[in-house]
């Protein structure tokens, strides 16, 4: 523990000197505004519980990014995403709480990114934290349903590669998610995103 301890904190005294450094050669701030689709999968076992079926489900999701430095990066965001989540049942949960049929889940997320971007091709590669809070469940027919059955904030770590081509930037995103979606049961939704976006 206290090796990777050490490790952690060298990396960042790394990062940060980077940051400092490339901050002198340009210190404009980039503005990008992304829109994009997901695919997300509710990672659970469901031996214990009688009626599940996963299956992969994809949404959207739309936001803006900050992108400070040229080639180390810290890019912190805020985006919205809908998701849908596909014949979820658990009557077992406080209130009788069931998910059926596409039922949507919209949440904000809030990325905080550190990268590192590879000089003429304009390839990408970063990491970081996703804080989330779930603002809203709805059914097929518009219906709201309480969000009380659930861990309304969350949070998850994620990697990335893009690619900048002039204006344009372009990113896939893994999601994985370090809380469990349900308070009473034991279960992540991980995420893939390709999202495309402008900078200014």
């Amino acid at each position: 523990m206290k090796q990777s301890a050490k490790i952690l904190v060298l990396l960042l005294s790394i990062m940060i000197s980077g940051f400092q450094i490339n901050a002198q050669s340009e210190s404009k701030v980039k503005i990008i505004p992304k829109v994009g689709f997901n695919v997300s999968r509710f990672d659970v076992n469901w031996d214990n519980y009688n009626e599940f079926e996963d299956r992969a489900k994809v949404g959207w999701q739309a936001g803006v990014d900050a992108r400070f430095g040229k080639f180390l990066y810290l890019s912190p965001g805020l985006h919205y995403s809908s998701f849908t989540m596909r014949n979820v049942t658990r009557d077992e949960l406080e209130g009788g709480f069931r998910i059926g049929d596409e039922t949507t889940i919209q949440s904000l997320k809030m990325p905080i990114n550190a990268g590192l971007k590879i000089p003429l091709i304009g390839v990408r590669a970063q990491a970081g934290i996703t804080p989330s809070y779930v603002l809203n469940i709805k059914t097929p027919n518009g219906t709201n349903i309480g969000t009380e059955p659930l861990n309304r904030m969350g949070f998850a770590t994620n990697l990335g590669v893009g690619v900048d081509i002039f204006f344009l930037t372009l990113d896939l995103t893994w999601e994985k998610s370090r809380t469990d979606f349900f308070k009473n049961l034991e279960g992540k939704n991980n995420m893939f995103a390709l999202t495309a976006g402008i900078k200014f």
